[in-house]
């Protein structure tokens, strides 16, 4: 108490500071300068917060499995970190070929402890699956085999719900056509090493792989859809197994549309022997 005393007397309280026992009083002044300080404090420590959120939310994302990933030895597409294809479109913007990221099923055969029961589970829980084309990706490639692949955010959960080690999903992009046949033998089909094999998919491959902006033809997709189905029609009044069409445009000679039947889907590519995937057009005189 005495101490206390002691340190009040020595204190000098300005007399504009100073209530009516001498106890010092916080006036506007001082008010407001304790105001700003704190608020200044709870800026800078905000701003603290947003940086170090900021590092810890980067060392995170660096410690997970990338998505920048290319595709390991038996996969079946690329997986993301390709450049994507540049779109085709038709005269008007339609979009004839575009890009999709899709789940693929990767098998690594060090962490499956007995592939042919692994393969015979998957096989119940997903109807349709291509066992015998999941063999001969297995037997043909290293460690890691893409079994399967565009698989439905259903199938994913029946993958998962197996709970086999060495079981994952690969995110890759994938080529995919709307129009399906429409335009299969004008623009072709990329490979699974995202290359083009036929059509415009090969003749402008290095232009596409470089993934600058869409390249548009001069087709027109109303068109080709009128050429198509007369088509359709004609073979079938007639009997026909093959026939083909071009639409010109008489003022400058550009294609405007182009149709081999019979046509393929270029989703779905089996074997490019089989006579529909012969080009009537370009190949038939």
């Amino acid at each position: 108490m005495i101490a206390r005393e002691e340190i009040r007397r020595r204190v000098h309280v300005p007399a504009d500071m100073a209530g009516a026992n001498g106890q010092p009083v916080i006036t506007g002044r001082v008010n407001h300068a304790i105001e700003l300080g704190r608020n200044r404090i709870i800026i800078v420590a905000g701003l603290f917060l947003l940086i170090f959120g900021a590092i810890a939310g980067r060392i995170v994302d660096l410690s997970l499995p990338g998505e920048v990933e290319f595709a390991r030895d038996g996969g079946m597409h690329r997986a993301l970190g390709t450049i994507p294809r540049a779109e085709i479109t038709d005269r008007n913007g339609q979009v004839i070929a575009t890009n999709l990221i899709v789940a693929a099923l990767e098998l690594d055969k060090r962490e499956v402890p007995d592939v042919a029961a692994a393969l015979d589970r998957i096989v119940n829980a997903l109807p349709g699956f291509d066992r015998h084309r999941a063999e001969r990706v297995i037997n043909h490639s290293g460690r890691y085999a893409v079994i399967a692949d565009r698989l439905s955010p259903w199938q994913q959960q029946q993958i998962n719900e197996l709970g086999i080690p060495g079981l994952r999903f690969q995110r890759q992009l994938e080529r995919i056509y709307p129009s399906k046949e429409l335009f299969s033998h004008v623009v072709g089909y990329t490979g699974d090493d995202y290359r083009g094999l036929s059509g415009v998919e090969k003749s402008y491959d290095d232009l596409l792989a470089a993934g600058e902006g869409p390249l548009r033809l001069s087709l027109d997709l109303r068109v080709q859809h009128a050429l198509h189905d007369e088509l359709r029609n004609s073979m079938a009044y007639f009997s026909a197994v093959a026939a083909s069409g071009v639409v010109l445009d008489v003022r400058n000679g550009e294609v405007l549309g182009l149709v081999s039947l019979p046509d393929f889907d270029p989703n779905h590519v089996q074997d490019p022997d089989q006579k529909r995937y012969f080009n009537q057009v370009t190949s038939g005189l």
